[in-house]
Formats: structure tokens, sequence, C-alpha cells
């Protein structure tokens, strides 16, 4: 079982909970992680996110995405999404997808501090969402 709760502190056109819902279902099935998962979720501005990111990380920049494993939140610069996916020629929705998934799987225990971790998390990020009909 997984549920979602989305916060959107800044604005996002499009509603996103459904597609993220199926992605967190979908991890956990891939995963066979059978327990039950509630993960919180926030659209945060850049400002906010640089903030935490130097106040929990020590790195003084905006981030994509941040994960807080413990409490299993998410956050996600919408702004810095939005120049990812133009920069990787790909869809908002795609590139959403892809850091909410990465961002779930460090809730899950996956680290990507080495390049085997990164490549193992990339290959992982993307198996989940090649079974997805939403990402």
């Amino acid at each position: 079982m997984f549920s979602l709760e989305v916060n959107y502190q800044t604005k996002v056109p499009h509603k996103f909970e459904a597609l993220f819902s199926q992605l967190g279902r979908q991890t956990l099935s891939l995963l066979k992680i059978p327990k039950t998962m509630r993960v919180s979720l926030a659209f945060v501005l850049p400002a906010v996110i640089k903030k935490i990111n130097y106040r929990y990380r020590r790195k003084n920049k905006v981030t994509d995405v941040l994960s807080f494993e413990g409490l299993n939140e998410l956050l996600i610069c919408y702004t810095r999404a939005v120049k990812q996916a133009k920069d990787h020629g790909h869809s908002i929705k795609r590139e959403l997808s892809i850091l909410f998934v990465h961002g779930l799987l460090h809730l899950l225990g996956y680290q990507d501090e080495t390049d085997p971790g990164a490549l193992a998390m990339e290959r992982l990020v993307e198996k989940i969402l090649s079974r997805s009909p939403l990402a």
C-alpha cells in the first residue's frame, strides 16, 4: 500500500498526484516491498530548497530533489525540474517522474554517493519508469 500527500508551496501548472501514486505503487511492487508506505511531497521554490540543502547537507546550492528518509518526506524544486527537462530534451512530466522515483529510492535506503551506487539507481529509475503507463 502506498499513500501520498502533496503540498504545493509554489505554483505548479498541473497536478501529479495520480502519476506519483502510481509510480510509488510500481516501485514498491518491483522491489517486492510488502510494507505500507506513506510519503509527503512538497513542491518548493529554489530559495527554499537551497536553504534546506545547506542546512542538512552543507551544500549552498539549489538542488532538484531532497529526501528525508526517517520522515518519508521529499522536496522537489519545480523551477529546477523545468530547467532540467529543457536541458535533457524531455517533458516536465518525465523529469518529475525521474526526480520522484529517485527521491523515493533514497527513502527506501538506496544511496548514490558512489559511482556504482549512482549507476545502479539510474538503472532502477529507468526500469521503474519503463513499466509505468503514466510516466
